[in-house]
This record gives C-alpha cells, structure tokens and sequence, in this order.
C-alpha cells in the first residue's frame, strides 16, 4: 500500500485533529476520508467507495427488529473493501449506534467478535417509557 505523507501548520493540525475526534475517526482515517470524499466529488467516471456516512444512509431503511452487522449494510461491496476501511466503517456505526440510539443499537457484542446491531422499534421503548412514569 502506497503512503502520503502531509505537513500542517499547528493552527490547522488542531482544526484538522478536533474534526477528526468529532467524526469519531483517527487523523490518518480522516485524511483519507477527506481526499476521497474530493475524488468522489471530482470524478464524473462514478468513483465510489462507502465512506463512513454510508452507515448513516443505510440504517434508517432497516426494518424495525431488524438484526444486522456492519457487512450486512453492504453485502455486495465488503469483499472488496480492505481493513483499514471496513475498521472505518465499524468504527462509524459504533458512533452513530451511541448517537442514535433510537435508530440502532448494540443487540449482541463480545470482545474480538462482529457486534450485532438491531433496529429498535421506537413506539414500543416510548410506550414502556411513559408507562413507567404514570
């Protein structure tokens, strides 16, 4: 795998740096995002790659009980992504799950295992909750 090394001034290291922790992304996994989101915005022959925001697109068309992995959310795709971008894309759902807790959430995790995520039905979680405060 080819390399890019990149310099910045501090002011813009920091910018870069409090971006990157907001997007739950390391710096290096941010860099890439960044230049791939302009590529994707640049080329007309349709480049595409699922970037971290894919998640966002997919879960919400879940069915509700639905139970899913983050491969599950991009069956024809996941063979081809490499390590680095399938980390990337699980790293993304664990944020977006913890984010969005009315859209997914953790069905089933354990420590070097796929974490199952599920689609919660969220009239049902209201329900319970406005029962228990009556």
């Amino acid at each position: 795998m080819k390399r890019i090394y990149s310099n910045y001034p501090n002011y813009e290291f920091e910018g870069i740096a409090e971006q990157a922790e907001k997007e739950g992304l390391s710096l290096a996994a941010f860099q890439r995002y960044c230049v791939m989101q302009y590529m994707a915005s640049k080329t007309e022959s349709g480049y595409s790659w699922a970037f971290p925001y894919s998640v966002r697109q997919k879960v919400p068309f879940l069915k509700v009980g639905e139970k899913f992995t983050v491969a599950d959310l991009f069956p024809d795709e996941w063979d081809g992504f490499t390590n680095s971008q399938k980390m990337m894309l699980a790293k993304e759902l664990v944020k977006y799950s913890k984010d969005n807790p009315h859209m997914c959430s953790i069905y089933q995790s354990a420590p070097g295992k796929t974490t199952v995520y599920i689609k919660p039905d969220v009239t049902l979680s209201f329900t319970r909750r406005v029962m228990r405060r009556e």
